[in-house]
């Protein structure tokens, strides 16, 4: 029965140990490419954004050049 204590005692610390030594690294390393990809992306979509406001500032700036129409119809007499 000792010896089973033993055994899961020793699988508990090298359990252990495999965690604290790769596992760490392991996440560090996966959250550095996470981080990594997420900024390009944000990168990405304010380069998106920038190019949208161009447009509207464009339709905008179009729109107020544009000459008015007035239409008179004599204030609906006929």
């Amino acid at each position: 029965m000792e010896a089973t204590g033993e055994v899961t005692n020793m699988m508990h610390k090298l359990r252990h140990w495999l965690r604290k030594r790769f596992l760490e690294v392991w996440i560090k390393e996966d959250l550095l490419r996470e981080n990594d990809r997420l900024q390009a992306q944000v990168k990405e979509l304010e380069a998106e954004l920038r190019r949208r406001g161009a447009y509207l500032n464009g339709l905008n700036a179009g729109i107020r050049a544009q000459r008015r129409i007035v239409i008179h119809n004599n204030g609906g007499e006929k």
